[in-house]
């Protein structure tokens, strides 16, 4: 890995913003670390945040934000701080995954279902007791999710274990349907697959660390329960022992 390429900048930065987004999911977090992840989420969808720290790293981006890749905030020369761009978005993902097609196409299918979809509606093994069918559920679903979070298509929610959570799809997401980007955008130009796991590695700092000033006091939608009613829920089976049990007698 050589940040001194423009596409292992790019998949540094992807990896680190789906790692900060996904980090709730993946990670098991819970109670105020999970505060604090979403105040860092809101000061990358805010202003960005500065992934420059190398050498060279400035030039690099400035070269990004040039062609389109991320946008800065505070000016193109002295901008420290980026947020990814729906076509470097594109760049810094795997050539053989999710087409700009096939992420517009599951947001417009989350839409559908509602502004904000329990996740048991989005990966149904929640609650079956199956643990292997609901781990390859939310691995797919994690594909979808992180690029639309990154863009601010979408919105992740959970209460303060870190087991239920909702994906709240926002006002920006839906405008966006009805004027698309380019849906063709090339794919995996920019993607370095050591470069994306370096990004998902220094991502892990953000839960402890202290967010910036403008989200510091930030407090993040609260999860809405009454979405998980109707959840179906596996009940346990009783032992062949407790079945036998002769029920006491009340007095």
């Amino acid at each position: 890995m050589d940040d001194s390429d423009p596409r292992d900048l790019l998949s540094r930065i992807n990896g680190e913003v789906d790692g900060l987004n996904l980090a709730p999911l993946t990670q098991h977090y819970r109670g105020d670390d999970l505060l604090t992840l979403a105040r860092w989420q809101a000061a990358y969808l805010l202003a960005g945040l500065p992934f420059g720290r190398s050498k060279g790293d400035g030039e690099i981006l400035r070269e990004l934000t040039k062609h389109g890749f991320v946008e800065a905030s505070g000016g193109r020369t002295k901008a420290s701080s980026h947020r990814l761009t729906w076509k470097g978005l594109l760049a810094s993902l795997p050539g053989d995954g999710l087409t700009g097609r096939d992420i517009w196409a599951e947001l417009s299918k989350l839409s559908k279902m509602g502004e904000e979809i329990a996740g048991f509606r989005i990966c149904p093994a929640a609650g079956s007791g199956d643990g292997d069918a609901y781990a390859v559920e939310i691995g797919d679903f994690e594909d979808i999710l992180s690029p639309l979070m990154a863009l601010g298509l979408a919105e992740l929610k959970l209460d303060r274990s870190g087991r239920l959570w909702n994906v709240r799809i926002t006002d920006k997401a839906r405008a966006a349907l009805h004027d698309p980007p380019d849906l063709d955008q090339a794919i995996g130009t920019h993607f370095d697959f050591d470069s994306w796991c370096a990004g998902r590695t220094y991502a892990k700092r953000y839960a402890t660390a202290t967010p910036p000033p403008s989200v510091r006091n930030l407090v993040p939608r609260a999860l809405s329960c009454a979405a998980w009613e109707g959840m179906p829920v596996r009940k346990k089976r009783a032992t062949k022992q407790q079945a036998n049990r002769p029920e006491r007698e009340t007095r």
